[in-house]
């Protein structure tokens, strides 16, 4: 993905991502994802002299080889007690059930151990036990796989090292058991931890299922109605569209038909409260009517996360963990990347600039957590993906109705996307979940993406298989399509399609078409700003979308929006472009300012979201123009001809226009000493002084012509 907007994505099969995969880079000296192994032994730390040292190195060693033999030992054991002869075995089995493999160690486990001890042990000790504990585990959990995925781990190697994609887990669940899961690669490449099955990634619009699923349950108990508007469980809940606001439900802003665009700009970056976020929605303008399309939509599930929070009583996170993960023992996933970062073992996240894969910040999307904020790692969510495989049932336990369960599992809404392979049908979306088929079977999935991370999850309910897919990079990333069909037409015993070649095929085409395309750029040469620089500073803000800062530095006007921070270069005419940054999703948008009849600028547009016009952000007044000390400098009364007009200075702060015959008008301040008459577009007041600096006229700019009233003195009065 080369844009924030996923809905921008040449690969529309990873549309169903939360929302911006912004694409980044790889360390220098990186070969690929996956270096080649230097050929020479791993310097072991500084040699220490005498015979403590010797006898340290053959502890470490001792440690290592225990370590990891303890993670195969039992899994061997136990398969030879499978292979003894038993009587269990002579009886009938009503369904062929998966096939296990018992595990082995590496082929060349003196060669692995070497690869673990590349900690200086005689510096760190506490970090070398820790590396190989990690590399142990991953070993051991890495043999738990069924003939039919036998080579599975080699072809994730190598699509690791194709795509430049630091660490995937995958985890496989096929008739009723979890058949294999593991980590690949490395969750932090600069440290060259590995990852395994319990490592935690962000998972994105994975977790709008889990917000569905937690409704549901509180539909099966009978206190939601999925019918039921909107405003009768959130009485303050108002959109810009007032057919929208007055007969959205439940079910409307769980399928993404509520007319909204995405409208993304207005959360992600954004550093305000989910309240915040929640009263800016009336200022959000629809790009469809209310019901008549489908519309990926993030804010609408921040809505429904809020509907669980009144019925519950509780936050959305807390019931979340307490009807859903702690009943599927999904104790380890948590709500926010902060939290996640604090721990162990955790994959940092990473993106593609100009061809190295680069760390990058983790994306905070607490502000809309509902849609897409949940962490956790492959082991837990196999559990996730099995209890919906079984209808709502978690180790025979019902936990959610099979109805409701079916119900977020039948389409509700078309999604109009084309087709991206002949072997994948037209895709629909149920609630919470996408439907559509592979290969003539029935597929119910949900992708997930955010900064540094791309996710999939997918079951087929009919061939009772489940697989997750976690990556821990953004940008051109197609591991989890390729991984997921790939384990499909194992399990299912499919003729295999070269799914990476597919995909290779079709990233060498963008890429050419890139280099082809002649940028038609539209620029019209030899332009300059209507207005000195100057002119053009100041604060605007949009009631949505917050505050723009323009300031002036070195002859160069900057521009400044939440984190954004960036030179404005000049385009032409009044519009100006901020600079290209592949991290920042404002990068290369233009701004362009517009002036008043009077010609001051007052106003600039920023085409934030596509769907829509390009919002647009008033100038601020200073904010001293709201101080009453410099308001009553023009309270009084004006004179034009015959007609007097009075300005008053209300006790809450307005100043106000009586004019004969006419309601007053709120006086809003606008810039120096000019103030917007009422909501009458192309109507203000400006206050003019004479050489004592003493207010002596109100000029009123109107479209029908200026007409300015002289200040009558209290003599004249």
């Amino acid at each position: 993905m080369s844009a924030w907007n996923q809905d921008r994505d040449p690969d529309r099969w990873n549309v169903l991502c939360l929302d911006a995969a912004f694409p980044s880079g790889y360390p220098p000296g990186e070969e690929g994802a996956r270096g080649p192994r230097s050929s020479s032994k791993p310097a072991l730390g500084r040699k220490l002299p005498g015979r403590r040292s010797t006898v340290k190195r053959i502890f470490c060693r001792f440690f290592a080889i225990v370590s990891i033999l303890s993670f195969f030992l039992p899994p061997l054991h136990a398969g030879m007690r499978a292979s003894a002869p038993s009587s269990e075995a002579q009886k009938p089995t009503e369904a062929k059930k998966p096939e296990e493999v018992p595990p082995s160690p590496p082929d060349d486990l003196d060669a692995f151990i070497e690869e673990v001890l590349q900690t200086p042990i005689e510096e760190d000790l506490d970090t070398f036990i820790e590396r190989v504990l990690d590399t142990a585990r991953i070993f051991g959990k890495a043999e738990r796989i069924v003939p039919e995925l036998e080579g599975f781990e080699a072809f994730v190697e190598s699509l690791l090292a194709e795509w430049k994609v630091p660490a995937a887990a995958v985890a496989v669940t096929w008739q009723g058991k979890v058949v294999h899961a593991r980590g690949y690669g490395f969750r932090d490449l600069e440290a060259r931890r590995p990852a395994d099955a319990d490592t935690l990634f962000a998972i994105g619009s994975i977790t709008k299922s889990f917000t569905v699923t937690g409704l549901g349950m509180l539909a099966d108990e009978g206190k939601l109605d999925w019918k039921k508007h909107v405003r009768d469980i959130l009485p303050d809940f108002r959109l810009h569209d007032p057919i929208a606001t007055r007969f959205m439900t439940p079910l409307d802003l769980v399928t993404h038909r509520s007319g909204l665009p995405r409208h993304d700009l207005v959360w992600y970056g954004a550093s305000i409260s989910r309240d915040e976020l929640y009263e800016k929605l009336r200022y959000l303008e629809e790009s469809e009517e209310f019901r008549s399309v489908w519309q990926y939509q993030n804010l609408m599930f921040m809505v429904a996360g809020r509907i669980a929070e009144k019925i519950s009583g509780m936050r959305w996170e807390d019931f979340t963990r307490k009807r859903i993960l702690e009943p599927l023992g999904m104790t380890h996933a948590n709500f926010s990347v902060e939290e996640m970062a604090q721990g162990e073992n955790c994959a940092r996240p990473y993106t593609e600039i100009d061809g190295e894969v680069r760390r990058i910040p983790y994306r905070s999307a607490s502000n809309v957590a509902p849609a897409g904020a949940i962490n956790a790692s492959v082991f837990e969510m196999i559990r996730y993906v099995r209890f919906h495989l079984d209808g709502g049932k978690w180790e025979g336990k019902r936990l959610l109705s099979e109805n409701t369960a079916r119900m977020m599992q039948t389409p509700q809404m078309v999604m109009p996307l084309p087709r991206s392979f002949e072997e994948v049908g037209h895709m629909s979306y149920g609630m919470g979940w996408m439907i559509a088929t592979y290969r003539g079977n029935e597929i119910v999935q949900h992708g997930g993406g955010i900064d540094g991370f791309i996710s999939l999850l997918t079951f087929l309910p009919q061939k009772d298989i489940g697989i997750i897919v976690l990556t821990n990079k953004s940008g051109n990333n197609p591991l989890p399509t390729i991984l997921t069909f790939d384990v499909i037409d194992r399990l299912l015993g499919l003729e295999p399609i070269d799914w990476n070649e597919r995909f290779r095929k079709r990233h060498e085409a963008g890429e050419r078409a890139k280099k082809a395309a002649k940028k038609e750029t539209g620029r019209v040469e030899g332009t300059s700003p209507s207005h000195p620089l100057e002119a053009y500073t100041g604060t605007y803000e949009h009631p949505a979308y917050g505050r723009v800062r323009i300031t002036l530095s070195d002859g160069v006007l900057h521009f400044e929006r939440y984190a954004t921070k960036a030179t404005l270069e000049h385009f032409h005419y009044d519009i100006f472009e901020i600079p290209k940054d592949p991290l920042d999703p404002l990068g290369e948008q233009q701004v362009t300012f517009f002036y008043d009849a009077q010609g001051h600028i007052d106003r600039l547009t920023i085409p934030l979201e596509p769907s829509v016009d390009p919002i647009e952000f008033r100038r601020v007044p200073d904010e001293a123009m709201k101080k009453r000390a410099f308001l009553e400098r023009f309270v009084g009364t004006y004179q034009i001809m015959t007609q007097r007009i009075e300005i008053e200075l209300r006790e809450d702060g307005t100043l106000i226009a009586i004019v004969p015959g006419q309601p007053p008008y709120p006086l809003s301040p606008l810039r120096e000493q000019t103030f917007q008459i009422g909501d009458l577009e192309g109507y203000t007041l400006e206050f003019r002084n004479d050489e004592a600096g003493e207010v002596v006229e109100a000029v009123f700019h109107q479209p029908n012509g200026t007409f300015v009233a002289r200040r009558v003195t209290k003599a004249e009065e």
